[in-house]
């Protein structure tokens, strides 16, 4: 009766501690879940607004360019300075637009291991789940073995109690 005390309180831990582990991993999949939504969201404001400062950059730059070749006639030197522009303001873009993927890489990153932790934990339960299944066989065994050992315990005491009446007989006949 102990061990199947202790089996079943082993177990239940078992379970509690595997369902304790699941809840902690959904949760921590439901945060990434929504970091990575607010991620996109605020990388697809950022799209957009990129988009939008490219294409004001591009008129800028077609306008730039426009000047520039009615300048390049008569002023060569005027001509520099909106070109360093144009290249400072196009490298800072390609620096903004690197810094956007390497944020989404990370937010995918953590993704990814959040989903090989549920793999880990749904593993996890799954095996909890099969040692349960084992504890409960082994535990109808040991109550199918303890319910022959009392039938045979009535039986013996059955006996034991005709010997004794038997004996209480030939005691008195012997007497007699």
């Amino acid at each position: 009766m102990k061990a199947k005390e202790l089996q079943s309180l082993a177990l239940e831990k078992a379970q509690e501690e595997a369902r304790m582990q699941q809840e902690l991993l959904a949760n921590q999949v439901g945060d990434l879940r929504l970091a990575l939504q607010r991620a996109e969201q605020q990388q697809a404001r950022k799209e957009d607004y990129l988009r939008e400062e490219i294409s004001e950059l591009q008129q800028r730059l077609q306008e730039a360019e426009s000047r520039n070749q009615e300048l390049s006639e008569s002023v060569t030197s005027a001509t520099r300075p909106l070109l360093r522009q144009i290249e400072n303001l196009q490298a800072s873009l390609g620096g903004q637009t690197a810094s956007w993927e390497k944020l989404e890489q990370s937010i995918s990153d953590r993704l990814v291991e959040a989903q090989a932790q549920l793999a880990a934990a749904v593993e996890k339960e799954r095996a909890a789940t099969e040692d349960l299944l084992s504890v409960k066989c082994q535990l109808a065994s040991l109550e199918s073995q303890n319910s022959l050992l009392r039938q045979e315990k009535v039986r013996l005491l059955a006996l034991a109690e005709a010997e004794k009446s038997r004996r209480e007989r030939l005691e008195d006949e012997s007497s007699r």
